[in-house]
């Protein structure tokens, strides 16, 4: 079953979703920030009680339709094997065909997840019941916006507004887990380049001042510094 959120704009960019079905906290969470932008989420969910099948061309070709993939972890996933191994199998997929990967992991699972994910670009520790990550979240999503040319002007000047009235994501920021903008959508970087001592790992971290975390490619912990 294959589930697009839909909004008013059409030839959006797509992000495709890995993610369990049963983690609707989540979803609610990235489709209230969807409806908001020029960017279409791609859910595809495999229901085997109802004995729905999606071939596995049918995802890659999904993936390789969109510009990035969003791996949404769960503490549930801990105990749904066939979702881990699709996750696995997606975001292989996606590196693969050299698409952006973001690991999204909730604060209140730190410790609580052993699942991990050896290709990923950008690991993103959140809070789906703090505002501002949703504010913090936009931009990205609205960085793969293609459906204007303005989008990297209109988002760094967005950018620049929240930093101005926005203590938490001037915490952020002010920490070097920021937003940098090189030419073109494609190349947009945002968080703090990393590199994990234990498995050497480069990748981009987005978590707030003190915040626990795990490398998600080994489960070595950190804990961002002031």
């Amino acid at each position: 079953m294959v589930i697009t959120y839909i909004n008013p704009y059409n030839n959006m960019s797509r992000i495709f979703i890995s993610h369990s079905s049963r983690d609707t906290e989540s979803i609610d969470f990235f489709n209230k920030i969807f409806s908001t932008l020029k960017v279409s989420a791609i859910y595809e969910e495999y229901d085997q009680q109802e004995g729905r099948h999606i071939s596995n061309q049918k995802i890659k070709d999904d993936i390789e339709s969109s510009c990035a993939l969003f791996v949404l972890l769960d503490e549930q996933i801990e105990d749904l094997k066939h979702t881990r191994d699709w996750i696995a199998w997606e975001t292989g997929v996606a590196k693969g065909l050299n698409k952006k990967v973001f690991v999204f992991e909730k604060t209140k699972d730190t410790g609580k997840l052993g699942i991990v994910i050896p290709h990923l670009d950008h690991f993103i520790v959140y809070d789906p019941n703090n505002y501002n990550w949703r504010n913090y979240l936009k931009p990205i999503i609205q960085s793969f916006d293609n459906t204007s040319t303005v989008t990297t002007v209109a988002l760094s000047s967005a950018a620049g507004a929240a930093l101005a009235e926005d203590k938490w994501t001037g915490g952020l920021i002010g920490l070097g887990i920021g937003l940098f903008l090189a030419n073109g959508n494609k190349d947009k970087t945002f968080g703090e380049s990393v590199q994990c001592f234990k498995c050497r790992l480069t990748y981009f971290i987005h978590v707030s001042p003190g915040q626990l975390f795990r490398c998600p490619s080994c489960n070595q912990m950190y804990q961002q510094r002031f």
